[in-house]
């Protein structure tokens, strides 16, 4: 049996260039260091996107607890169903799933499964680089992992056909060895490449991947040599060697074909934030203010907050999310917090406001103030209240006649959990809080 599941699974790979075969090797080896290093004591649960493409997860789906393989490709979905219920490929732990990109609807199906569990998630053979919006993908993946959960995705890598071209143009060369895996036709327009971005180095740790704290980012880039020369003029032995160059460097270098990215969830970010919300209930408490929490349940954003709490018909029952958006006036500048101005209004609103004059605070530099995507309005009362200057005087309400239940909700201070408040009791704490309506800013 295990001889037909190698087989089976690695079938398709035999098919792919030789750069793209050993590429999915190496991916395979650092993801089976990474669990072989890390989860000694337990079953990971695993979660691989854009399996059976590659199936990067191989080597270790046996040693998971549970494992969800992702592929957005009907074809292969019904295959491996088919194959799995024949020839009993995978045990009882493998769940496969058909999946688009659009990470709602794998909420919809799983969430109580891989929500704050998944202990490992893979984004492999390159699928970083197909992601449209990869800011909003990351913020998911992120609220799916453990406490101590490590996130493996790949990109094309910037650096690497930057270099490759620069290099053609001095040496008047058309381009060469570019996008094997891609089928790229050495045309610019080819649509598809249009279907893919590439990414830097640089960027990865600091734009990319902004919600892991940059020190607990592992990047690897392979292959390089392997991915310049011409393949066909070099025999099996010596490609061999440069092989094993190219695994060498993977660490140190920068210029391999693709940014392999190992982003690990610390425990002390998680200390951080369980203390974060602790406070915030203490302030409600101070402030006696009644409140009902839910610690389980959150998302990246609205929409991901409230499709968590799907089933909690009781404490959803009369409520409305509020939210807190951040402003600045821009012939000032966004660097100079005192200038910001926050808006709370229902999530289902945006904000009315003279795009001449004002805009909003980079996301980036939010996430590195607060540790928030959804703001509460009760973390900023809380930090209005400890600090004597005015850095927070500017708190407007938008749409405040529009809230028509009885109860809003607000996320705890690290997007951890979700609390639902009396109306009149928010309504008071805004207002001793010094809160204006809108028409006051505008």
């Amino acid at each position: 049996m295990k001889d037909l599941q190698k087989k089976t699974l690695i079938k398709d790979i035999y098919n792919y260039d030789y750069l793209s075969r050993h590429s999915i090797y190496f991916e395979r080896s650092l993801i089976f260091k990474e669990i072989s290093g890390d989860f000694k004591e337990r079953r990971p649960v695993i979660v691989e996107f854009g399996a059976f493409n590659s199936l990067i997860t191989h080597n270790v789906i046996e040693e998971s607890e549970k494992a969800f393989l992702f592929t957005e490709s009907f074809h292969a979905y019904e295959f491996m169903k088919k194959l799995n219920k024949k020839c009993k490929l995978f045990g009882d732990n493998v769940n496969i799933k058909l999946y688009s990109l659009d990470l709602l609807n794998v909420v919809n199906e799983c969430l109580n499964q891989i929500n704050k569990k998944a202990d490992v998630i893979v984004v492999g053979f390159g699928l970083g680089s197909r992601i449209s919006n990869l800011t909003e993908f990351i913020r998911y993946i992120y609220s799916w992992l453990s406490d101590t959960g490590v996130l493996f995705i790949s990109f094309y890598n910037q650096d690497y056909f930057d270099l490759i071209n620069s290099q053609n143009r001095k040496a008047n060369k058309p381009i060469t060895a570019l996008y094997s895996r891609l089928g790229y036709e050495k045309k610019k327009d080819s649509p598809l490449l249009k279907n893919y971005k590439s990414y830097s180095v640089k960027n990865i740790k600091t734009a990319v991947l902004k919600s892991f704290k940059e020190t607990d980012i592992d990047i690897y880039t392979y292959p390089y040599l392997s991915g310049i020369i011409k393949i066909n003029e070099y025999d099996r032995s010596v490609l061999d060697e440069i092989r094993e160059a190219d695994k060498n460097h993977a660490k140190q270098g920068k210029f391999g074909q693709f940014i392999y990215a190992i982003a690990h969830k610390k425990d002390e970010e998680v200390k951080n934030e369980s203390s974060k919300n602790e406070e915030l209930i203490i302030f409600l408490e101070k402030h006696r203010i009644l409140y009902y929490e839910k610690k389980d349940h959150f998302g990246p954003d609205s929409n991901g907050l409230l499709k968590s709490l799907e089933g909690e018909d009781d404490f959803l029952k009369d409520t409305l999310l509020l939210k807190t958006v951040v402003l600045y006036k821009k012939d000032k500048g966004y660097s100079s917090e005192k200038e910001w101005i926050y808006i709370i209004l229902p999530c289902n609103y945006s904000v009315n406001y003279s795009d001449s004059k004002y805009a909003l605070v980079p996301e980036n530099v939010i996430n590195g103030k607060f540790g928030q995507r959804v703001i509460s309005p009760v973390s900023i009362f809380m930090l209005k209240e400890e600090r004597a200057d005015s850095q927070y005087d500017n708190l407007f309400f938008s749409y405040r006649d529009s809230i028509t239940t009885n109860y809003i909700l607000v996320t705890g201070s690290a997007n951890k959990g979700v609390i639902k408040l009396k109306k009149d009791d928010f309504f008071a704490l805004a207002t001793e809080m010094g809160v204006k309506l809108e028409n006051q800013f505008i």
